[in-house]
């Protein structure tokens, strides 16, 4: 129903509010009027509801949203309306938890470079994060298919390959890690006409940027085809969200 999906899309608009407030009093008013909307939907058994909330929960979670007020909202949610579907909701956040456990866990492990292929490794102000989500669990869930990078940035491929090994050694081979560049975050400077700013993006946006830096006056696509040896269609959601803030822009060459 259009009225459900109003109401769901509306505590969505409410929620991804909450992490650009500042004031943290006001942030708890704001979780506590959404949880009250969530109760008083969810009380009436509303399967619709919990459906659509469901949607826009999980694309909330691979964006990075917070997963603790996920967690307090959810657990707001008559457990009655559907017992089946609010496990299901509730062990997509559950791994999200867990995800940030096994991330903190890796960032705190002290690494030894031994193999010559970081021999001339220099560090760069830039922090990488993955997200360790059970395949099982996210399988059809709108996340997109994974491809692989080749010869970009070393800085990145170090962090590609800490977290694999580490993952690996973590669940002793059992759970291999599958990396999946467009969940990760990275925050990193990037320069633009001698001025740095501070971005936050997927780690393919970051080899982009990283590649497109390359070449002061203008690139061509086909080059960074070549260049990464990756389909640009696999890419392309990644190169139109740096089109749209205008971080880089597309110029239509007439060959007649």
């Amino acid at each position: 129903p259009i009225f459900i999906t109003t109401v769901t899309e509306q505590i969505d608009k409410n929620i991804k509010s909450f992490t650009k407030e500042e004031n943290k009093n006001k942030v708890e008013e704001m979780v506590r009027q959404t949880v009250n909307i969530i109760k008083i939907f969810s009380q009436q058994n509303n399967l619709n509801f919990i459906v659509s909330y469901k949607d826009y929960m999980i694309e909330r979670l691979l964006q990075n949203y917070d997963f603790e007020i996920e967690n307090k909202l959810l657990n707001s949610i008559n457990i009655n309306s559907n017992k089946e579907l609010y496990l299901q909701m509730k062990l997509l956040v559950d791994d999200f938890y867990q995800s940030n456990i096994i991330d903190n866990m890796i960032k705190s492990v002290k690494v030894k470079f031994e193999s010559d292929k970081y021999k001339d490794f220099k560090p760069k102000d830039i922090d990488v994060s993955f997200k360790f989500l059970s395949e099982e669990l996210w399988k059809n869930k709108n996340i997109k298919p994974n491809y692989t990078f080749e010869n970009y940035d070393l800085q990145l491929n170090l962090y590609v390959d800490i977290y694999t090994k580490l993952i690996n050694n973590i669940f002793n081979n059992k759970k291999l890690a599958n990396i999946n560049y467009s969940l990760s975050t990275v925050d990193f400077k990037y320069t633009i006409n001698n001025k740095s700013y501070n971005i936050k993006s997927n780690m393919t946006q970051c080899i982009l940027l990283t590649e497109i830096n390359k070449y002061s006056n203008g690139f061509d696509s086909n080059l960074i085809k070549q260049n990464l040896n990756v389909n640009l269609s696999d890419i392309n959601s990644e190169i139109n969200s740096l089109l749209k803030i205008k971080i880089i822009t597309k110029n239509v060459i007439d060959n007649n």
